[in-house]
């Protein structure tokens, strides 16, 4: 597909679909939240746990990231102190990238 923006949004999409299935027969009670500040910066899924720990997830269809690609994760980890327990990128790369102590980037192959 040549249409960098539809392919972002089919890639969120999948996420989302898997996401849903795997929420649909955990017996953990997890929540699915989408999150947006005021000023723009969005996550785009929060699963919640009854204690409120959550993990944040980005999607990305780039096959390389840069800083800016994690950096509402990093908002939203400095927003919700210690009830943060990962944050996510996954993205169209190959390898799996340490972005910080608690942000992994992991290619999508890796979940299949």
């Amino acid at each position: 597909m040549s249409d960098p923006n539809m392919r972002g949004i089919l890639f969120e999409q999948l996420i989302f679909n898997e996401l849903q299935k795997q929420l649909s027969w955990s017996t953990k009670n997890l929540k699915l939240y989408y999150w947006r500040t005021t000023d723009g910066k969005e996550v785009d899924f929060i699963v919640e746990n009854m204690k409120g720990q959550i993990v944040g997830i980005e999607v990305k269809a780039k096959t390389t990231l840069s800083p800016s690609d994690w950096s509402s994760l990093k908002l939203l980890e400095s927003q919700t102190g210690t009830d943060f327990v990962k944050g996510v990128v996954i993205y169209n790369g190959q390898n799996i990238i340490p972005l910080s102590e608690k942000i992994l980037a992991i290619p999508l192959s890796l979940l299949w």
